[in-house]
């Protein structure tokens, strides 16, 4: 038998032997409805609860009820509570929760004397802002007279210290301005030798008195020199070891009341102790530890 010829560009179609039957399609068309239900039902609901937040946020922000009555200061000492209150630029009247907390601690900080804030909400009508001020120590003697803090950072320029009587700050001298200014304090290699210095000589009180002191000068190569006493009379103390220094100290000022001769010292070297070196108007001495 001849065999068929195969026409060129036909192809047989294969009967689908995999028909989905009409129930699975209305199944499908059920549960693809339900799913979406269960999207749009969960739409209205985070809209309806959304709106709620809104509306309660709109009510909680210009109810009367919520409105400033009172501001309350706490932690002044050189600012008052007026001046934290314009820096605050919040006044009553306003809404209690509709005040931005953050920008109120920053406008406050501006101000040098401020080293930190705290502000609350007191439910109904009322804000407290808690300042922590900077604690000057001494005084630091460039073109200006500055207070510094107890990290050597400067705070504010003083024209005299005439509202601080109640306090004893000693003057540091002898510093580079342009570098101080530019760090915003003392270089921390120098001021940690002045802590010390004020440490360790506060601690000595009974028998040396800083208040005395005249003025405090840094220099680079020999450390601390102090101007003491109603004579000015010159103390090298150098750099470190000021508990052996302060110890030498009060056995040779033991030593010049005694004998007094207070008038005629005019220098007390202790940088290279256990010795000292004493100048007087006239003559050297040495005195050994």
């Amino acid at each position: 038998m001849a065999r068929k010829k195969k026409r060129k560009g036909v192809v047989r179609r294969k009967s689908n032997r995999y028909r989905v039957s009409p129930e699975i399609k209305r199944e499908r068309r059920k549960r693809t409805l339900l799913l979406a239900g269960y999207v749009c039902g969960f739409l209205v609901a985070v809209f309806i609860v959304s709106s709620v937040f809104v509306l309660g946020y709109r009510y909680l922000i210009t109810t009367p009820y919520l409105r400033i009555n009172a501001i309350e200061v706490q932690g002044c000492r050189q600012l008052s509570a007026q001046q934290v209150i314009r820096l605050s630029g919040v006044h009553v009247g306003q809404n209690l929760l509709a005040v931005n907390l953050k920008k109120i601690r920053k406008r406050i900080e501006i101000n040098p004397w401020v080293e930190g804030v705290i502000i609350n909400r007191v439910i109904p009508d009322k804000l407290v802002i808690e300042i922590e001020e900077k604690n000057p120590v001494a005084l630091v003697q460039l073109r200006k007279k500055y207070l510094v803090d107890s990290r050597g950072k400067l705070i504010v320029p003083v024209k005299n210290t005439e509202g601080f009587r109640d306090r004893i700050y000693l003057v540091l001298t002898g510093l580079n301005e342009k570098e101080v200014l530019a760090r915003g304090g003392v270089p921390a290699d120098v001021y940690d030798q002045f802590r010390q210095f004020i440490a360790i000589g506060g601690s000595n009180g009974n028998w040396f008195d800083l208040g005395e002191i005249r003025e405090v000068r840094w220099d680079p190569l020999n450390g601390l020199i102090l101007s003491y006493g109603a004579s000015n009379m010159v103390i090298k103390l150098g750099k470190g070891s000021f508990s052996l220094k302060f110890s030498m100290l009060r056995r040779v000022m033991g030593e010049i009341s005694r004998r007094n001769i207070d008038e005629q010292v005019k220098e007390i070297d202790l940088r290279c102790s256990p010795r000292v070196y004493i100048s007087k108007k006239h003559a050297n001495h040495l005195v050994s530890g």
